[in-house]
């Protein structure tokens, strides 16, 4: 039910263990949103793999009713502007939140409820007298086992107040996925 992973989740052994898991769902069981809360890191994203993972990704999730959800903190007008000159072309599904509920090096990929699964990563920043101060090193594990998946919902729900908007447009509807995170890990289980 957990595993342990290493490097960021768009490497092909990493993003199977997501793919397998979304395989063996039943197709009645419409999951959740999928959220992943990005790192504060500058050089997250900065792969290649993000944008074909990211499709991948909503591909699979659609077949089970969900979505994938990028959030950002994002406190200022600055920083929005900075996310949106980043990964406009990148993907889709772009949203932030306005609190300064940053992760820091945390990085976490949630799909709530019931039949959730997670990942969480801490970036481990490589030592600065190798000269490559700002590299960092994902490193964390994946569960599809409830009560974890519960508490880290739980956890990074603490950190978003005001709910979250989408980085792109002011136009998309984001009623549903505001409202998953008024839910604590209880309730989704029972929605």
């Amino acid at each position: 039910m957990s595993c342990f992973i290493f490097g960021p989740i768009y490497l092909d052994n990493n993003r199977e263990l997501l793919f397998q898991w979304l395989n063996r769902q039943p197709k009645e069981n419409k999951l959740k949103q999928a959220c992943w809360f990005a790192p504060s890191s500058d050089l997250f994203g900065s792969s290649l793999g993000l944008t074909q993972f990211c499709n991948d990704a909503n591909k699979a999730l659609e077949l089970n009713g969900s979505m994938l959800n990028l959030l950002f903190s994002a406190p200022d007008y600055t920083s929005q502007k900075e996310l949106k000159d980043r990964f406009k072309v990148r993907t889709k599904n772009i949203r932030y939140f306005s609190g300064r509920a940053s992760l820091e090096a945390l990085e976490a990929f949630v799909i709530p409820g019931e039949h959730g699964w997670a990942m969480v990563q801490y970036h481990t920043r490589v030592n600065p007298e190798l000269g490559l101060g700002v590299l960092t090193i994902p490193i964390g594990f994946v569960t599809y086992d409830p009560e974890r998946v519960n508490h880290i919902w739980n956890t990074l729900t603490e950190r978003i107040s005001g709910g979250v908007k989408d980085l792109l447009s002011n136009k998309v509807d984001l009623l549903e996925l505001n409202q998953l995170f008024s839910y604590n890990s209880d309730e989704l289980l029972v929605s």
